[in-house]
C-alpha cells in the first residue's frame, strides 16, 4: 500500500511538471508569433528581423528606409484612388500613397495602432499618443528634427490634409508622395515646409 501511495505521488508530480512545461511552451510560442507574418501581408519584419530594429526615432528612420526599399523592390505603385489594402498588401493590390507609407512605418514601430491612406488620420492618430506632441509650422528647416512627421494642410483643398512624410534630417524626407518615389529609393528634398510637425518626446 505504501509503494502504491509513493507511486501516486510520483505520477502527480510528473503530471504537474508536464503541465508547467506545456504552459512554458505555449508562452514561448506566443512570443514567436511576434516575428511571424501571420496576416500574410508585406510586413518587412515577418521573417524575424523585428529584433534588429532600434527603438524610438532611430528605429523609425531605419524602418522608413527599409519600407522605402521594400516598396521599390516589390512593385508598389502610387495612387490617390486606391484600391488600398487594409494592411500593406493583404490582397492582390499594391496601391500606396503618402499616408499608406507613413502609417505603415508608424504602425511597425507601435506608435499608432491602425493603418490609413489619409494624412488627416495620421495626424489624428499620432496626436492620441502621449509620447508625441504637435508643433505648428516651423519658420525654417533648422527647427525640424530627424524623425519629425510632417503634415501638410490646406483649408481650401479637398481633402484638407494633403500630404505627410517623415523628416530624415539635413533637408531630406522619406516621402512616398508620387509614383517616382515608390519606384526609386532614398530620400528627397522638398521646398515647402509642413503645416504641422508631430515630434517624439522621448
Amino acid at each position: 500500500m505504501r509503494i502504491f501511495k509513493i507511486f501516486r505521488k510520483i505520477m502527480l508530480i510528473m503530471t504537474i511538471v508536464n503541465m508547467i512545461a506545456g504552459v512554458i511552451g505555449f508562452i514561448f510560442l506566443l512570443g514567436e508569433l511576434d516575428v511571424i507574418d501571420i496576416d500574410g501581408g508585406a510586413s518587412l519584419f515577418g521573417s524575424g528581423n523585428s529584433g534588429v530594429r532600434s527603438e524610438g526615432i532611430e528605429g523609425l528612420l531605419e524602418t522608413a528606409e527599409m519600407i522605402d526599399d521594400y516598396m521599390a523592390d516589390n512593385g508598389y505603385f502610387y495612387t490617390l484612388n486606391g484600391p488600398f489594402d487594409i494592411k500593406y498588401n493583404d490582397g492582390n493590390s499594391k496601391a500606396t500613397c503618402c499616408a499608406t507609407y507613413v502609417s505603415w512605418c508608424l504602425q511597425e514601430m507601435g506608435f499608432i495602432s491602425s493603418h490609413t491612406n489619409y494624412s488627416g488620420d495620421v495626424y489624428s492618430m499620432l496626436k492620441l499618443n502621449p509620447d508625441w506632441k504637435v508643433i505648428t509650422q516651423p519658420s525654417d528647416l533648422s527647427e525640424m528634427q530627424a524623425g519629425d512627421i510632417g503634415i501638410y494642410y490646406n483649408p481650401s483643398s479637398d481633402p484638407q490634409y494633403t500630404h505627410t512624410n517623415i523628416y530624415a534630417g539635413d533637408g531630406q524626407y522619406w516621402d512616398a508622395g508620387n509614383n517616382e518615389r515608390v519606384t526609386t529609393k532614398g530620400t528627397i528634398t522638398r521646398d515647402n515646409l509642413p503645416t504641422y510637425i508631430l515630434r517624439y518626446k522621448k
